[in-house]
């Protein structure tokens, strides 16, 4: 039973758990910075300009390197990590290529160096993680974030460094380089309105029911937690009821899509889907469609966005001056479509 149990009364736990924490807090930091910027938690990153996703990147290393060491030097040694990784990014080089692999590599040398760590660790951390995560990724941002923190980890042991050092250096190249250029999509937003709140809430109730009553720090975090989670609840509810209303006609394979998972999404290789600003322009558009290409009929869906959606988009008008908005597929999480049961007749 004590196989696994270290004497010394360090466990592998107690190794780990400051790099979990500081991989965490990098996480949830990146994404509050995308809410900061486009009014979206965990928004892509092709949403922002380079300027902001550096910002949010080197704002995200400040924080988890401050978890991780402690104090105000380790916490801006992460910051440049992450703004060094985030550089790597602006290269351009393909995930998973050799060169990416390479400049991954110098990367995690550098920062190693820089934190007073080993060269070699450093590099073969972030290059072991760089040529196995590609061909492990998932498409979910913290998965995907475990599995570089993990395959960096094994490298650092490989190299004769800590497994925890390697960990926090493979989820930095993932989260500042990858995901920071657009490459990550979450549906953590929704999870979050949906559970943070109630969950900070039952910490909070218990601590002072339960617990001794008193107002520790930690205590005042779950009552700040629990009033920005309700209140983004509450914004989500109101755009979702007065946001600006959009229309799209569906085909039939579309609509028992949204049936099923009753939400918008593309199931193809599309980067998004057009909608309209009214029911008759889509109707308008189901007509042409029917008459001039013999589709089946179509079906009116209407859902309600924010203002913030359109941030960084251009109206377009199609198909004999329809006018158009083209929502990019990582835009559409969140959004509840409402099928419609008439359709107006088009001019």
């Amino acid at each position: 039973p004590l196989a696994h149990t270290d004497p010394s009364g360090y466990s592998f736990w107690t190794e780990v758990r400051r790099p979990v924490a500081a991989i965490a807090v990098a996480v949830l930091t990146y994404g509050a910075g995308t809410a900061y910027a486009t009014g979206t938690w965990f928004a892509s990153a092709a949403t922002l300009t380079t300027p902001q996703a550096l910002a949010i990147a080197a704002a995200s290393g400040f924080a988890s390197g401050g978890v991780m060491g402690g104090n105000i030097q380790s916490a801006i040694q992460g910051a440049f990590s992450a703004a060094l990784f985030f550089g790597v990014g602006e290269m351009g080089f393909a995930s998973g290529s050799w060169q990416n692999i390479a400049a991954h590599a110098t990367a995690g040398c550098i920062s190693a160096g820089v934190s007073g760590g080993s060269c070699k660790t450093g590099a073969l951390s972030a290059g072991f993680a760089e040529f196995a995560g590609p061909r492990l990724l998932t498409g979910r941002m913290v998965a995907d974030t475990a599995i570089h923190a993990t395959l960096g980890g094994i490298g650092s042991r490989l190299a004769g460094g800590k497994f925890a050092n390697g960990a926090a250096t493979g989820a930095f190249g993932y989260l500042f380089n990858y995901c920071a250029h657009g490459n990550c999509t979450s549906k953590f937003e929704q999870r979050l309105y949906d559970w943070w709140p109630g969950y900070k809430a039952g910490t909070l109730l218990y601590n002072q029911t339960m617990g001794d009553g008193g107002w520790t720090g930690w205590a005042v975090l779950d009552a700040v937690s629990v009033g920005a989670g309700a209140a983004g609840k509450a914004l989500q509810l109101l755009a979702a009821k007065w946001g600006t209303a959009l229309f799209r006609a569906v085909g039939p394979a579309e609509l028992v899509d949204i049936k099923a998972v009753g939400a918008l999404r593309n199931l193809g290789s599309a980067e998004g889907k057009y909608f309209t600003t009214s029911a008759e322009a889509a109707s308008s558009y189901a007509k042409q469609a029917v008459k001039g290409f013999g589709d089946a009929p179509y079906t009116l869906i209407e859902t309600r966005v924010p203002d913030s959606i359109f941030r960084g988009l251009s109206p377009a008008t199609v198909d004999r001056g329809i006018p158009a908005w083209v929502i990019p597929s990582e835009r559409l999480q969140g959004l509840t479509p409402k099928v419609l049961d008439s359709m107006p007749i088009p001019h």
